[in-house]
């Protein structure tokens, strides 16, 4: 493994004492892993595969927990318009 590029680490620093002075709001964990991704010298698009990677896992464990309940866990809406036509039986 190779230590953090010092002058990137720099750059990050500067651009979050910035962001704190200006009294933006704190930055996402996005941020976080663009400058992991900026700092450590990541290949082009590796802190996207890493982001995906997670977001993906996230996803995945929030289905399994519906599945597990067998209701949504979050529902959004609740539908109120006419009810659903129903095939004609023969």
């Amino acid at each position: 493994a190779t230590a953090p590029d010092r002058d990137r680490l720099r750059v990050v620093e500067a651009v979050l004492a910035e962001a704190r002075a200006r009294r933006l709001p704190d930055p996402a964990i996005d941020v976080a892993l663009g400058a992991l991704a900026y700092v450590t010298g990541m290949v082009q698009g590796a802190g996207e595969a890493v982001f995906a990677v997670a977001r993906t896992a996230g996803w995945l464990a929030h289905a399994l927990e519906e599945y597990a309940r067998e209701v949504p866990l979050r529902p959004r809406a609740v539908y109120t318009g006419p009810p659903p036509e129903r095939p004609n039986p023969r």
